[in-house]
């Protein structure tokens, strides 16, 4: 990277040239965890990739179209938005920040699927968790329907046979009436 030095009336001096030590940006990006699909990447304000990771030796110093540019191209220095990438076609959750004097911008992007994958783990437990209450308590709801119905068939029965011993006693009483008066 190279800047021209001016004096205060513009006449060229001479130039700084810095270069960026990419092999550092490279273990620092090994060194995090961004899930199996995440992104990291230093790109040029011009949209050329300078580093990424996971590698893509494709895309290395090539323009490539994508929405976080836009916005670099608008003026922003940070942000986040969600879109699918188009070098790999997932969808990821993307940061990034603009480094203020320079021309470049670091990129990270987390993909959906990563950082949704222990809610959707939890999510299918419970589920499953749910699910296994609701047939626990549909099973003790048709038991419970079932005692129900086998005391209503009991409470039946009892009351027609207490409606058959009234009837027996009411007619042993009138056969001991009839006794009774025959004998007197």
């Amino acid at each position: 990277m190279g800047r021209a030095i001016r004096d205060t009336s513009g006449r060229f001096l001479g130039a700084a040239i810095a270069v960026l030590d990419l092999a550092t940006y490279s273990a620092l990006f090994d060194s995090l965890d961004i899930g199996p699909r995440g992104l990291l990447a230093i790109r040029r304000t011009d949209s050329r990739s300078v580093l990424r990771r996971p590698p893509d030796p494709a895309l290395t110093n090539k323009p490539i179209s994508h929405p976080i540019q836009s916005l670099i191209d608008r003026g922003e220095t940070k942000g986040h938005l969600r879109y699918t990438a188009v070098t790999d076609g997932v969808e990821r959750l993307f940061a990034f920040h603009r480094v203020p004097d320079y021309p470049f911008y670091f990129i990270v992007g987390l993909a959906t699927d990563d950082y949704l994958a222990g809610w959707r783990r939890q999510a299918i437990a419970s589920v499953g968790l749910l699910s296994l209450t609701l047939v626990i308590f549909s099973w003790l709801l048709a038991k419970l329907a079932r005692a129900r119905a086998e005391a209503a068939d009991r409470a039946q029965r009892l009351a027609e046979r207490e409606q058959r011993l009234h009837e027996a006693l009411q007619a042993a009483e009138a056969a001991s009436l009839a006794k009774s008066r025959f004998l007197a």
